[in-house]
């Protein structure tokens, strides 16, 4: 077995109700990896801040907006995905829509979208270069 502990991090937006399952995952991953792995459960972001710039967290589960950050500013890069599951954010219009870019969305829009509220972040943080924000759009719930 490899002498060396790698650290899992799971991000604290992930319940606590589910830390069993982790902690399962986690000897599973030890198992058949034949590696030794120390799974941390910070309970806020700011505990899990620290713990990413000491330095040490080898891997990591996080939210969409951490990953992000993560990839862009700290290093990581994305080695998994759910299957079957999107891993992205589109903004798209109907080819029949006058909506052509960004720039030719107005306030009154109606915007579909996953009932997710990582993605309706995402999609602000899209939507601020063309200065619309939440209360601008008229929300869809849709199944994706």
């Amino acid at each position: 077995m490899n002498e060396k502990t790698y650290n899992l991090l799971i991000a604290p937006d992930f319940s606590p109700d589910h830390f069993a399952g982790w902690h399962m995952f986690n000897t599973l991953i030890q198992k058949r990896a034949d590696i030794h792995l120390h799974l941390n459960t910070p309970t806020s972001h700011a505990e899990q801040e620290e713990m990413v710039n000491a330095g040490n967290i080898h891997i990591i589960y996080a939210n969409p907006f951490d990953a992000a950050a993560l990839i862009r500013e700290k290093g990581y890069r994305a080695i998994a995905r759910p299957i079957g599951k999107s891993d992205e954010m589109v903004i798209a219009a109907s080819a029949n829509s006058d909506i052509k870019c960004l720039e030719d969305l107005t306030k009154g829009a109606s915007v579909a979208m996953a009932d997710n509220r990582d993605v309706k972040l995402i999609g602000l943080r899209l939507l601020e270069a063309v200065d619309l924000e939440e209360s601008d759009l008229i929300w869809e719930v849709t199944e994706n």
